[in-house]
């Protein structure tokens, strides 16, 4: 009797232990300097990588360099491999810089308030115009995969190891990750879910806008988003071909440009 009641107390001590690991791992989920509410981590304060310009907390205007670059990405996850979903794709680059951040509201639209949430609901052409008056332009293919996978094949921007809800914003509609998410989240609050050069948000909260192929019936967007809710919709060369013209909240962008000669 005394036997059975040490191992009933014993087990209430492991399943409160369990319970306070779940409260802590779901916490954990934002990064420090910002909180879980509902789906979305919002900041407290101004905590970077954001930053307090006129009174406003938002991205600050940050490029990532990266020299010409020539390889060839190929698939390295035996799943999509088998299904024939992703066929080696050859990288060509020349020179580039492209934003640390995706654009967000208070960049796009003037935003005061949840200035750094990611701007969705942006068509291409607008997109390609708010990069225009920034002197650059939408990232092509092979820019877009230099800028998450550098010379290697990656699932995700921050290596091989998996999708967990730290790293990125995703599944915040059905889950895993968030319920009921009505948009995408705050900009680089994921720095866990970084590339080696600090670029921000390469997979999930928007998925983002890519150069235009002149003639082709569709958009091309990449990097998954807030409303996607398998792990291999946020992976690196997943592609998001939607129609022309689209206009949709989990799509953003960001912009690419020119390197100076």
């Amino acid at each position: 009797m005394q036997r059975r009641a040490l191992l009933v107390a014993l087990g209430g001590v492991t399943l409160a232990a369990l319970v306070v690991v779940f409260v802590r791992v779901r916490q954990s989920e934002c990064d420090p300097g910002f909180s879980r509410q509902g789906p979305r981590c919002m900041p407290e304060g101004c905590p970077p990588p954001l930053a307090m310009e006129d009174g406003v907390c938002d991205a600050p205007d940050m490029r990532i360099a990266f020299p010409e670059t020539h390889f060839t990405i190929d698939n390295n996850d035996w799943e999509e491999v088998e299904q024939a979903k992703v066929p080696p794709h050859h990288v060509d680059a020349k020179a580039f810089s492209i934003d640390a951040f995706e654009v967000t509201e208070g960049h796009l639209r003037h935003a005061k308030i949840d200035a750094s949430r990611a701007a969705g609901n942006v068509t291409v052409d607008e997109a390609e115009t708010f990069c225009e008056s920034k002197g650059g332009r939408l990232p092509t293919m092979s820019e877009w995969l230099v800028a998450a996978d550098g010379t290697k094949t990656r699932r995700y921007p921050w290596g091989e190891t998996g999708a967990v809800c730290r790293r990125a914003a995703w599944g915040l509609v059905d889950g895993p990750c968030g319920k009921h998410a009505d948009g995408p989240d705050t900009v680089g609050a994921h720095v866990s879910g970084d590339t080696d050069k600090g670029v921000h948000d390469l997979a999930g909260n928007v998925a983002e806008w890519i150069g235009r192929n002149q003639g082709a019936p569709f958009e091309t967007a990449k990097g998954g988003s807030y409303k996607s809710d398998l792990a291999s919709q946020i992976r690196t060369w997943g592609v998001i071909e939607p129609p022309v013209g689209t206009r949709d909240p989990a799509i953003g962008f960001r912009c690419a440009y020119d390197a100076k000669p």
